[in-house]
C-alpha cells in the first residue's frame, strides 16, 4: 500500500509516519507539507492508495485540498486529520470528498486503532483500554453532573478555582473532549464507575 501524509507540522508528520511504519512494515509512506507538492510526489512514487490530509494547510483554503485530491485521484482513499469535533465540519469534509475524518485530539491508542483498521480492514478490532480516572477526576465528574460551577467545585473540594480549571483541562484531554457535557457523555459511554 502506498500512503501519503500531507501535513505542515513536521513533528506530527513524523509521528504519523513512524506510527504507520510501526503498524505495517511494508507500507510505503511519503510525506509532504502541502497539497501543491502531491503531483511531483505522484510522478516519483505513483498514485497513493491512501492520503492522510491535514485540513489547515498553508496552500489550501477550507476544503479545497480535499476537492483537489478527489478530482485528481478519484480512486484514492482520503482521510482528513483535524482538531474539530464539530459534526457539521466533519460532514463538510465528507461532502468535499473525504472518506473518513480522524480527530488529532484522539488518545494514542484510539488513533493507532483507527489507522490499523485503515491499513488492514480485516485486522481484529481492539477493545478500548478501560478508562481509569483518579479520585480527583471522579470528584470533578460528579460535581459536573451536579451542575456545579468552577467556583462551586472549588468550594466543595477545598481548592482554588484556577486549580479546578487545571484539573478540568487534564480531564478533558484524557477523555478527548472539549466540554462538560462531552465529558459526562464520554464517562457514561465508557462505563466508568464513580465513587465519591
Amino acid at each position: 500500500m502506498n500512503c501519503c501524509i500531507i501535513e505542515d507540522n513536521p513533528l506530527f508528520r513524523g509521528a504519523m509516519a513512524a506510527l504507520l511504519h510501526q503498524l505495517h512494515r511494508h507500507l510505503k509512506v511519503q510525506c509532504i507539507d502541502r497539497v501543491g507538492r502531491l503531483s511531483g510526489l505522484v510522478l516519483k512514487h505513483g498514485v497513493p492508495d491512501l492520503v492522510l490530509l491535514d485540513l489547515t494547510l498553508t496552500d489550501t483554503l477550507g476544503y479545497s485540498g480535499v476537492h483537489e485530491i478527489r478530482s485528481a485521484f478519484p480512486g484514492c482513499m482520503i482521510v482528513v486529520m483535524g482538531e474539530s469535533r464539530d459534526q457539521e465540519e466533519i460532514q463538510k469534509c465528507h461532502d468535499a470528498g473525504a472518506d473518513l475524518y480522524i480527530s488529532k485530539l484522539l488518545e494514542a491508542d484510539a488513533l493507532r486503532a483507527k489507522l490499523r483498521q485503515l491499513i488492514d480492514p480485516n485486522a481484529p478490532v481492539e477493545a478500548p483500554l478501560p478508562l481509569k480516572l483518579t479520585k480527583r477526576q471522579q470528584q470533578l465528574v460528579i460535581a459536573i453532573e451536579n451542575g456545579l460551577s468552577n467556583c462551586g467545585i472549588g468550594e466543595a473540594l477545598g481548592i482554588k478555582e484556577q486549580t479546578v480549571k487545571v484539573h478540568l483541562n487534564r480531564l478533558y484531554r484524557q477523555l478527548g473532549v472539549r466540554s462538560r457535557t462531552q465529558a459526562i457523555r464520554e464517562v457514561r459511554l465508557r462505563g466508568v464507575q464513580l465513587s465519591s
